[in-house]
């Protein structure tokens, strides 16, 4: 999809920001979300000294050679991508040296989240291989869950660690997930079903041209540990634990594609806002405004989360901190309908202005049974009792009109009428109608009416 999302040189600019506020404010938090600062990626990786042979138990998954494309590695199913920038490779080792396997669920040698499996788990080989420029990865897989997945390494020689620049790209209308990132080495790559956010959006469902709406969603981060379980070739089992400490965040929801249907195109929030202990955020929001009408507008809410996350292993050693980018985007599909359709709607009618008092003497009844009748490009025109004056005119793309006429008013002939209005989202429409807008009534004074009109 394109469109804007939190990307190039906006997700550069919240980066350096975010990477400021955590240089400045950098705690032990471990709860969930709110509002203020933030921080971002001084990547933390454990060092890997040579090649290794993994010391996991033999795989049930019967490796394949992953298919080569230039410089870019694809696994058998085609679900993990790997490009290696140029040089990125040490010196005597190509693409045709690396392995991809991707392992079967019931694969003795699987990890487990939280004691189930991964999404998705590859092992890349030769385990250990450093890169001189982080190699970037992208993992597509069919997902419909309410979580958003988390990509994890996990080594035999360096355990826990996890990608940077992390991009998770939820497709809720789809159906699918796409997880990206960057890696130094080649480890063990899963796909947890869930991370320590919870991010929802609200489908906006149908919306009216011109009827403003607001976009919502939350964001809630879990200081609740996550474990991963790994079972050696001894059957030893080492549990790597990581938890949420602290993180920062900055939102936008925005419509995708060149033509917009919505104003603005985008918007959200670009001041970094940093969750502490105990805190919970607002709601998400924007506003918006529909344009024209669009059967299916691609629309997405983008978060650049940058966070703390400690990670600590059953076999003792020190905690480490990891600091992390994780940008999660969530898209859904949602229509534009023009409010303005022809039928029968009931005017409700209230004297606004009566300088010289002629309400009684034109009697226009405070409730009016009116055919609305809307054509071509398109005009309206709005008839009805109760001494009502037919008006016509043209809608504009936003659902404001102005309709004139000329009748009988009280009794005087060619009195001009005129009807400002605006259609609503409730299917009908309200404005102004005025009559005697020349000036043609006895006392060349017009009166003015507020109407509201509510379809039958």
């Amino acid at each position: 999809m394109k469109g804007y999302g939190l990307r190039s040189n906006f997700r550069r600019a919240i980066i350096f920001t975010l990477v400021l506020g955590i240089m400045l404010s950098i705690t032990a938090c471990s709860s969930p979300v709110s509002t203020s600062t933030a921080a971002i990626p001084a990547s933390i990786t454990a060092s890997v000294q040579s090649t290794t042979t993994s010391n996991l138990p033999a795989s049930t998954s019967t490796p394949t050679a992953a298919i080569s494309t230039g410089t870019s590695l694809q696994s058998p199913d085609g679900s993990l991508t790997l490009t290696f920038p140029a040089g990125a490779l040490p010196s005597g080792i190509d693409v045709s040296s690396i392995q991809v396997t991707k392992m079967a669920k019931d694969d003795p040698a699987m990890p487990t989240v939280d004691n189930q499996a991964p999404l998705a788990y590859y092992s890349l080989e030769p385990e250990g291989l450093k890169f001189s420029t982080s190699a970037a990865f992208k993992v597509t897989l069919p997902f419909s869950g309410t979580t958003i997945p988390m990509p994890f390494l996990l080594s035999s020689t360096s355990g826990l660690d996890f990608p940077d620049n992390i991009i998770v790209k939820l497709d809720i209308a789809r159906g699918t997930v796409d997880i990206s990132g960057d890696i130094s080495h080649f480890s063990g790559l899963g796909i947890a079903i869930e991370c320590p956010f919870t991010i929802t959006m609200e489908n906006p469902g149908t919306r009216m041209v011109g009827s403003t709406f607001t976009a919502s969603g939350m964001l809630v981060g879990s200081n609740q540990p996550f474990t991963i379980k790994q079972k050696d070739a001894q059957g030893v089992v080492t549990t790597y634990s990581y938890a949420l400490e602290e993180f920062g965040y900055l939102y936008r929801f925005n419509e995708s594609g060149t033509e917009l249907h919505i104003s603005p195109g985008s918007t959200g929030i670009s001041v970094p806002i940093l969750i502490k202990k105990g805190q919970q955020p607002d709601s998400l929001t924007a506003e918006f405004t529909p344009v024209s009408p669009y059967a299916k507008v691609d629309f997405a809410m983008d978060l650049t989360i940058t966070t703390t996350l400690t990670i600590w292993s059953s076999s003792g050693g020190t905690p480490v901190p990891k600091y992390l980018t994780f940008m999660p985007e969530l898209y859904c599909n949602f229509s534009i309908v023009k409010p303005w359709t022809s039928g029968n709607f009931q005017l409700v009618t209230v004297v606004n202005q009566d300088p010289a008092g002629q309400a009684s003497l034109i009697m226009l009844s405070p409730t009016i049974t009116a055919q609305v009748d809307v054509r071509g490009d398109p005009s309206v025109t709005i008839s009805g009792d109760g001494n009502w004056v037919t008006v016509s005119g043209e809608i504009n793309p936003d659902g404001t009109f102005t309709a004139t006429g000329i009748g009988t008013v009280a009794g005087h002939s060619d009195v001009n009428v005129k009807f400002a209005g605006t259609w609503t989202e409730e299917n009908g429409f309200s404005g102004t109608y005025t009559m005697g807008s020349g000036g043609e009534l006895p006392s060349g004074q017009s009166i003015t009416y507020t109407v509201k009109a509510t379809r039958l």
